[in-house]
């Protein structure tokens, strides 16, 4: 690939020396000119390879699950000892910015950022220094989705911890968007608090006791007002934001399990790319210039519907959550060439605009640069004859025994977890005898909402695709990232004509110059 690509490193020296930088290039290495930024610098000819970057939506060649992010190592020239200094730095956790541009153009505004990455660790021999990458994705989706446990720490009738005999060590509750028939952990068995969330919430709508719904009295201020007030028997008081969470107090000892119909968020805000990007801020860790943002605010106006989420396993992850939410509306989270975690939908891609145009004088070695590939969905990728799509969750399905008073209707409800809507399509099945069906469960709520999204699944895949490798230069993919579309126009496979296909990964080989597009359409 012609250009020289530019490293930098960020680490802390050993004390008392301040933030430090290594900027190193590839050969013949780069000087700065005097109206540079820095000016009259000298970057060293010690990079050896600059790695790869390797991302797709979901796993290789399929459309639906998690994504995926592969880097490869960072290989440095050391033979001099000249970076032995370096290996002595503190540079996990550190930035790490990988650019490209001509010799002697300018710098850095003719060196656009190839990728921005974070460190994991460095490596030093007597001949080269390795730099290992983070995968930033992995490191958030691993996290407990819920920290905070209850002590078990109660002196009865005081406390909000729960006893070492009931709650301790258990996850505390926490809820986003808008759940339903949520059980609730009894916080104080002699006052009869209730956690509902230990975040705020904004809407508490229904409070039963074993399925019956109980009348909602008075929302209190805050926690104090809230432990000092004595509701009505088969009333309830509550407070819905308090520093340490959302609560309520019964005015009589329950029959049986009490559950509630609660939201947090504001209505309307309470979308899959809402509750993504709370994920993300909150138990993922991140702040908000982590995040793409146009990419959150796009898939909200594309696809508003409601949805709920909240902690019913002690063992939850953030990769967990961000998985179940996303894959309610057939869409993708991920991180982006800049380090910055993007969101977006699976969508027909003839619909889309092309970023670019790729011919066959840019496939790189036709024999083994293109190939049709057999999908990694279920069945193969074989078209979707059938979508049952589960929706409206129930969070406490209840057997009749364990419930009381109940009309038929509520009661049929209880007893099970998800509503569910069913797309068929028996002319597909007539053409592909083969085809399939595809079985999502979902945190929708409306009706009207699971309905929409079934059959988009059953318009989205309910025809042939195909799957696409194609491997071009380096450079004419800068600035593309899955989730984009391109137009593919080949002399052969039915795409003379041009087919517009959606970028489901790319592997960007820096040091050989060669990006493979796995593509979708």
């Amino acid at each position: 690939m012609d250009g020289v690509f530019v490293l930098t490193l960020e680490g802390l020296p050993p004390a008392p020396s301040p933030m430090a930088s290594l900027t190193v290039a590839s050969t013949p290495g780069l000087t700065t000119r005097p109206d540079d930024t820095p000016a009259d610098a000298v970057f060293e000819a010690r990079l050896i390879d600059p790695g790869n970057l390797e991302r797709h939506l979901f796993s290789l060649g399929a459309t639906r699950g998690r994504s995926q992010v592969g880097f490869g190592a960072i290989t440095l020239n050391n033979a001099d000892g000249g970076l032995d200094d370096v290996s002595t730095w503190a540079c996990d956790g550190r930035a790490l910015v990988l650019r490209r541009g001509p010799a002697g153009a300018a710098y850095p505004g003719a060196f656009p950022v190839l990728w921005r990455g974070t460190v994991e660790q460095v490596e030093a021999d007597w001949r080269r220094m390795t730099i290992r990458l983070r995968d930033r994705q992995a490191e958030v989706a691993e996290k407990q989705l819920q920290p905070l446990s209850f002590a078990g720490t109660n002196a009865l009738p005081d406390g909000i911890e729960g006893t070492p005999e009931d709650l301790k060590g258990r996850a505390k509750p926490l809820v986003w968007g808008r759940v339903l028939n949520l059980a609730l952990p009894m916080v104080n068995t002699s006052k009869l608090i209730c956690q509902i969330s230990t975040a705020p919430v904004t809407a508490l709508s229904a409070v039963y006791d074993k399925g019956a719904a109980l009348t909602l009295a008075t929302e209190r201020a805050t926690l104090v007002d809230l432990l000092a007030a004595t509701p009505a028997p088969g009333t309830v008081d509550y407070v819905l934001s308090d520093g340490v969470g959302a609560f309520l107090r019964l005015g009589s000892p329950p029959v049986g399990t009490v559950t509630v119909d609660v939201a947090a968020g504001v209505a309307g805000e309470r979308s899959a790319a809402s509750v993504l990007r709370a994920l993300l801020l909150g138990p993922g860790g991140l702040t908000a210039a982590d995040l793409d943002s146009p990419s959150f605010d796009a898939l909200a106006a594309t696809a508003p519907a409601e949805v709920g989420l909240a902690i019913d396993s002690d063992s939850a992850t953030v990769g967990d959550a961000l998985d179940l939410v996303a894959g309610s509306i057939g869409a993708w989270w991920s991180v982006d060439r800049l380090g910055r975690f993007r969101v977006g939908r699976l969508v027909d891609p003839a619909g889309l605009p092309p970023k670019l145009t790729v011919t066959d004088r840019e496939v790189l070695d036709r024999g083994g640069g293109f190939e049709r590939i057999a999908s990694t969905d279920v069945g193969g990728g074989l078209p979707v004859a059938t979508v049952r799509l589960g929706y409206q969750r129930n969070w406490s399905p209840m057997v009749e025994s364990s419930v009381a008073g109940i009309a038929l209707p509520r009661l049929v409800w209880l007893r099970e977890e998800l509503r569910f809507h069913v797309v068929d399509r028996p002319a597909v099945r007539a053409r592909h005898p083969l085809a399939r069906d595809l079985a999502v469960t979902t945190v929708l709520l409306e009706d009207a909402d699971a309905l929409a999204e079934a059959t988009r699944l059953a318009d989205l895949y309910g025809i042939k695709r195909d799957v696409l490798s194609i491997a071009v230069p380096a450079d004419r993919v800068t600035g593309v990232d899955p989730g984009d579309a391109i137009r593919v126009v080949l002399p052969r496979f039915g795409l003379a004509a041009g087919k517009t296909f959606l970028v489901l990964g790319m592997t960007e080989e820096f040091g050989r110059g060669i990006a493979t597009l796995h593509l979708w359409g």
